[in-house]
């Protein structure tokens, strides 16, 4: 696929009804993927699949951007508070709600969407262009939920990640159970047990992360 701009690649995939979300890859490990579900979305080639991302403004979908439960949000916040210190460093990619929920002001949220530039915290993020370096080896804490479950777009993430990283970064995002194999490969994260309660979402999401905690072991009540 052709490198795109992040409105771009939002408008040439917008193929199904409800605004329903992206190019699903031909490897192996993706054949099996979404079979309840393909035949309300099968357009030739192309699988369009709702990704979530949240904030606590209203919903976007020209940037794809559909919501984690408050209660969702609140464990998160309460989980980073647990495992970082105010003297760490902490980034945010795609995940405005958390953010503005912690209010950490040793934070920065990565974001393309730019009614969050106001903010001191905003550092402007497009996935197309990953590396910024002002943040090299910077981050204590990153949480990660991009808007596209691609290996594309993953990879991209997993550039910035790597390389705002430092040695013991404690890494926590969100994908698809389909994507075990290439996190790992990408970032070393593992799934965990907690998952995220995300409720116009047609498809169960997974948390996955880099450490042990007794809070992801334990089961998300929503569900």
């Amino acid at each position: 696929m052709q490198h795109l701009m992040y409105s771009e690649f939002v408008q040439s995939n917008e193929q199904l009804q409800g605004g329903l979300l992206i190019n699903i890859l031909s490897s192996s490990d993706f054949s099996n993927m979404f079979l309840s579900i393909i035949s309300k979305v099968q357009y030739g080639e192309q699988i369009i699949i709702k990704k979530k991302r949240e904030t606590n403004k209203k919903e976007d979908s020209n940037l794809n951007q559909y919501w984690f439960s408050q209660s969702t949000i609140e464990f998160l916040v309460k989980h980073i508070k647990t495992v970082t210190n105010e003297n760490e460093s902490l980034a945010f990619l795609s995940t405005p709600s958390v953010y503005f929920t912690l209010k950490q002001p040793n934070a920065k949220l990565f974001e393309y969407d730019k009614q969050f530039e106001t903010d001191k915290g905003f550092v402007f993020y497009d996935f197309n262009n990953p590396i910024i370096d002002e943040y090299k080896n910077h981050f204590d804490f990153i949480l990660i939920d991009p808007p596209f479950i691609t290996e594309e777009v993953w990879t991209k993430y997993a550039q910035t990640i790597n390389h705002i990283r430092k040695e013991n970064t404690k890494i926590l995002c969100c994908s698809i159970k389909e994507n075990d194999k290439m996190l790992y490969k990408l970032i070393g994260v593992q799934p965990v047990k907690f998952m995220p309660s995300i409720p116009n979402l047609i498809y169960q999401y997974n948390f996955y992360s880099n450490y042990n905690h007794e809070d992801l072991d334990q089961s998300n009540p929503e569900l």
